[in-house]
């Protein structure tokens, strides 16, 4: 999702990421997508999944984007 996307999303969305880069995200999505969620507050849960070759789920979570734990694992800027 982009940034301007981003700022929009509400309720549950669902993100996905190469098994590489599971469950933190990209620098995009650190520094610019969940900024943006975090910052507008209209995000209540996301659902992280991890996609194989072929849209396989390799792993998935479910974190509240104000919680602790998000804010650690994906960073908050300033």
């Amino acid at each position: 999702m982009s940034e301007n996307y981003a700022k929009d999303a509400k309720g549950t969305i669902d993100i996905i990421q190469s098994p590489d880069k599971f469950p933190k995200g990209g620098q995009t999505w650190m520094d610019r997508e969940y900024q943006a969620i975090l910052k507008a507050k209209k995000v209540t849960s996301i659902n992280v999944f991890s996609m194989g070759e072929g849209g396989k789920t390799l792993g998935q979570m479910k974190i509240d984007p104000q919680s602790d734990a998000a804010k650690t694992l994906f960073g908050v800027k300033k």
